[in-house]
Protein backbone atom coordinates (compact mmCIF):
# COMPACT_ATOMS: atom_id res chain seq x y z
CA UNK A 1 0.00 0.00 0.00
CA UNK A 2 1.42 2.92 -1.01
CA UNK A 3 1.92 6.18 1.40
CA UNK A 4 -1.38 8.21 -0.37
CA UNK A 5 -3.61 5.07 0.36
CA UNK A 6 -2.66 4.56 3.67
CA UNK A 7 -2.56 8.06 4.77
CA UNK A 8 -6.07 8.37 2.92
CA UNK A 9 -6.91 5.02 5.23
CA UNK A 10 -5.58 6.15 8.30
CA UNK A 11 -7.98 9.81 7.88
CA UNK A 12 -11.13 7.94 6.86
CA UNK A 13 -10.35 5.26 10.20
CA UNK A 14 -11.35 8.12 12.70
CA UNK A 15 -12.72 11.58 11.20
CA UNK A 16 -13.13 14.26 13.52
CA UNK A 17 -16.72 14.75 13.30
CA UNK A 18 -17.27 18.13 12.58
CA UNK A 19 -19.79 19.68 10.74
CA UNK A 20 -19.37 23.27 9.42
CA UNK A 21 -21.41 25.30 6.71
CA UNK A 22 -17.90 27.33 6.70
CA UNK A 23 -16.02 25.10 4.16
CA UNK A 24 -12.19 26.17 5.90
CA UNK A 25 -13.13 24.93 9.09
CA UNK A 26 -13.99 21.65 7.54
CA UNK A 27 -10.66 21.86 5.62
CA UNK A 28 -9.40 22.78 8.99
CA UNK A 29 -10.31 19.39 10.67
CA UNK A 30 -9.53 17.32 8.09
CA UNK A 31 -5.45 19.07 7.97
CA UNK A 32 -5.49 17.79 12.03
CA UNK A 33 -6.89 14.78 11.45
CA UNK A 34 -4.14 14.48 8.87
CA UNK A 35 -1.64 15.82 11.15
CA UNK A 36 -2.76 13.54 13.96
CA UNK A 37 -2.32 10.57 11.98
CA UNK A 38 1.41 11.46 10.77
CA UNK A 39 1.71 12.06 14.32
CA UNK A 40 0.90 8.56 15.14
CA UNK A 41 3.11 7.21 12.16
CA UNK A 42 6.31 8.89 13.75
CA UNK A 43 5.13 7.47 17.04
CA UNK A 44 4.98 4.58 16.44
CA UNK A 45 8.24 4.39 13.97
CA UNK A 46 10.19 5.79 17.37
CA UNK A 47 8.52 3.49 19.95
CA UNK A 48 10.62 1.26 22.07
CA UNK A 49 10.06 -2.21 20.53
CA UNK A 50 9.68 -3.72 23.98
CA UNK A 51 6.92 -1.60 24.75
CA UNK A 52 3.12 -1.73 23.16
CA UNK A 53 2.44 0.84 20.81
CA UNK A 54 -1.08 2.66 21.40
CA UNK A 55 -3.53 1.71 18.84
CA UNK A 56 -4.74 4.92 16.40
CA UNK A 57 -7.85 5.39 18.28
CA UNK A 58 -6.36 5.70 21.26
CA UNK A 59 -3.73 8.23 20.18
CA UNK A 60 -6.24 10.18 18.79
CA UNK A 61 -7.83 10.68 22.23
CA UNK A 62 -4.81 11.74 23.77
CA UNK A 63 -3.76 14.02 21.67
CA UNK A 64 -7.20 15.72 21.44
CA UNK A 65 -8.18 15.35 25.24
CA UNK A 66 -4.59 17.38 25.60
CA UNK A 67 -5.34 20.11 23.80
CA UNK A 68 -8.78 20.60 25.40
CA UNK A 69 -7.82 20.30 28.60
CA UNK A 70 -5.11 23.28 28.55
CA UNK A 71 -5.56 25.49 31.58
CA UNK A 72 -3.69 28.93 29.66
CA UNK A 73 -5.88 31.57 30.57
CA UNK A 74 -5.78 34.43 27.79
CA UNK A 75 -5.72 38.17 29.72
CA UNK A 76 -6.38 40.71 27.21
CA UNK A 77 -5.17 44.38 28.00
CA UNK A 78 -7.47 47.43 27.29
CA UNK A 79 -6.00 49.66 25.12
CA UNK A 80 -8.35 52.09 24.74
CA UNK A 81 -10.98 53.82 26.99
CA UNK A 82 -13.25 54.74 24.49
CA UNK A 83 -14.17 50.71 24.17
CA UNK A 84 -16.26 50.91 27.07
CA UNK A 85 -19.84 49.66 26.60
CA UNK A 86 -22.44 52.29 26.13
CA UNK A 87 -25.42 52.39 28.51
CA UNK A 88 -28.80 51.34 27.32
CA UNK A 89 -31.14 54.09 27.21
CA UNK A 90 -34.34 53.28 29.85
CA UNK A 91 -37.17 52.28 28.58
CA UNK A 92 -40.64 54.17 29.74
CA UNK A 93 -42.59 52.79 32.89
CA UNK A 94 -45.23 49.94 32.17
CA UNK A 95 -47.83 51.75 32.63
CA UNK A 96 -47.18 54.48 29.87
CA UNK A 97 -46.46 52.11 27.52
CA UNK A 98 -49.41 49.95 27.82
CA UNK A 99 -51.39 52.88 28.09
CA UNK A 100 -52.19 53.19 24.32
CA UNK A 101 -51.28 56.80 23.81
CA UNK A 102 -48.77 58.13 21.66
CA UNK A 103 -47.69 55.09 20.37
CA UNK A 104 -47.22 56.75 16.96
CA UNK A 105 -43.91 56.26 14.39
CA UNK A 106 -41.40 59.19 13.82
CA UNK A 107 -38.94 59.38 11.71
CA UNK A 108 -35.38 60.39 12.77
CA UNK A 109 -31.58 59.85 11.40
CA UNK A 110 -30.76 56.13 10.72
CA UNK A 111 -30.26 54.20 14.38
CA UNK A 112 -30.66 50.53 15.73
CA UNK A 113 -33.54 48.96 16.69
CA UNK A 114 -34.30 48.57 20.20
CA UNK A 115 -35.68 45.19 19.45
CA UNK A 116 -33.54 43.18 16.88
CA UNK A 117 -30.82 45.80 16.51
CA UNK A 118 -31.45 46.07 12.57
CA UNK A 119 -30.56 49.33 11.02
CA UNK A 120 -33.96 51.44 10.64
CA UNK A 121 -34.93 55.16 10.20
CA UNK A 122 -38.57 54.89 12.17
CA UNK A 123 -39.18 54.83 16.08
CA UNK A 124 -41.90 55.26 18.64
CA UNK A 125 -42.12 58.64 19.85
CA UNK A 126 -42.67 56.70 23.73
CA UNK A 127 -38.90 55.68 23.26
Amino acid sequence: MGGVDLADMLVALYRTPFRSKRWYMAMFAQIIDICVDNAWILYRKHANPATKCMQLKDFCYEVYHSLISTNKRVTYKKTDESTTRRLCKTRPADSSRYDGVSHFPSVKEEGRCMNCNKKTTVYCLKY
